[in-house]
């Protein structure tokens, strides 16, 4: 029998305890868990850095004219049309212009009196305003411009012009504000004369004085290919007919109670025809041989989107027609592009941006005629007025009282003089 050996039967299982006595390491955990890669496994996203988010902040439009011009606007609104006061009974007449003006088709739009007057009263406020308000800022900011410079120091010998190309109510809505806004004075001075009788007038007032009162201010000229004639006329009569009055009304506010303007401080014209089917001929005898002030306010887009060949052209014969010292003002919405199908991609359209498109019309150097060996090209016929900033957003005075829908303006301006 062989000898027990104690010391060989008593060694450790897992063999000798380090030399150090320090602890042992946790086993690692194997690389691929069960189930880990199977299909309920959901791979975590790695976490990115949000991208810096582009300013799109716009420069607010500055609020140049009153209040209380902003309010004349308005009240003729409600004072010509009163179905303004029952909006509600509107909206099915309102929905039908909407969906006529989202499909482009604007001779349903602006084709019967009803629509242009549901219209007038939903959008020419807001259009009005803002326009206005442009319209008063450029004679605030561009003193040194010829046509403002004309403008502001009108004597009563020859009336300023303006031709307005686009909507009519509106159009004239925010001309007779900038009217207030400039020759408030010379208006008052007007009334004050035209309401004392020859018995009571002052001595000091002068024959030429008297016969300044019969000058008018400013020759405005509204077109449009759409009959606004109904529109304008019922605008005009209450801008310059005093207000009707209770029977109960003082004698001091009968007294008081005068007109918007004097009926011929502004000579009107309402032209329809299409101004992109126009010539230069008629442009030119619309427009005069001295400079103007030439505005399409939201109505620039409505033409690119017919056709940009045919604006194109139209804004080539409207810089052959424009004397020197003429401005050209464009309002529109923010953000609007005209659509043409790309030729390289089938079924989809191509857009190009309404500056784009207006700024290579018109700024865009023509080359040396007959071949001229000169290497310089001849200039612009426009300058531009307004670098940049051309992005704004217009945002309505508080005070305000109106009972249809007023709403802010996303807008683009643009103004150029012609060289």
């Amino acid at each position: 029998m062989t000898k027990f050996k104690r010391n060989a039967q008593s060694q450790p299982k897992h063999g000798k305890p380090s030399v150090s006595g320090a602890s042992k390491a946790p086993i690692a955990p194997p690389i691929r868990r069960p189930g880990w890669t199977g299909p309920s496994y959901i791979q975590k996203r790695a976490k990115q850095t949000p991208a810096t988010v582009k300013d799109t902040s716009l420069t607010e439009q500055i609020q140049s004219l009153s209040v209380k011009y902003h309010q004349l606007i308005l009240d003729t609104i409600r004072t010509t049309f009163p179905a303004v006061d029952e909006f509600s009974t509107l909206i099915p007449v309102l929905r039908a212009v909407r969906e006529a003006l989202e499909q482009k088709d604007y001779c349903t739009a602006f084709g019967t009196e009803d629509f242009l007057e549901a219209y007038t009263i939903r959008w020419s406020p807001s259009r009005a305003l803002t326009c206005a308000n442009v319209l008063a800022w450029i004679c605030d900011e561009m003193r040194e411009a010829e046509w403002v410079h004309r403008f502001l120091h009108n004597d009563g010998q020859k009336p300023s012009k303006i031709v307005c190309i686009g909507r009519g109510g509106s159009d004239l809505l925010a001309c007779v504000a900038l009217l207030k806004h400039c020759h408030q004075g010379k208006l008052d001075e007007i009334t004050c004369l035209e309401s004392s009788s020859p018995a009571t007038a002052p001595v000091t007032t002068s024959h030429r004085d008297l016969d300044n009162t019969d000058s008018a201010i400013v020759d405005l000229s509204l077109i449009d290919r759409h009959d606004w004639s109904g529109i304008v006329t019922k605008l005009q009569r209450t801008l310059t007919h005093p207000p009707t009055l209770s029977k109960y009304a003082s004698a001091k506010a009968h007294a008081s109670n005068t007109s918007a303007i004097p009926s011929h401080v502004l000579n009107l014209a309402v032209n329809q025809f299409d101004i992109l089917e126009s010539g230069s001929t008629h442009l030119r005898a619309m427009i005069g041989p001295n400079p103007a002030l030439i505005t399409l306010f939201f109505s620039l887009y409505e033409f690119y989107s017919v056709s940009i060949s045919k604006t194109t052209a139209f804004l080539l014969r409207l810089t052959s027609a424009a004397p020197r010292g003429s401005l050209l003002l464009i309002v529109d919405s923010l953000g609007a592009d005209a659509a043409l199908p790309d030729s390289n991609k089938q079924g989809e359209e191509k857009k190009y941006p309404l500056d784009w498109l207006l700024y290579r019309a018109l700024l865009t150097p023509k080359s040396s005629p007959h071949g001229s060996t000169d290497s310089e090209e001849e200039q612009p016929a426009w300058a531009k007025l307004i670098k940049d900033g051309h992005e704004k957003e217009y945002k309505l005075p508080a005070a305000l009282s109106f009972p249809g829908s007023l709403e802010n303006t996303r807008l683009q301006v643009h103004l150029l003089e012609r060289l």
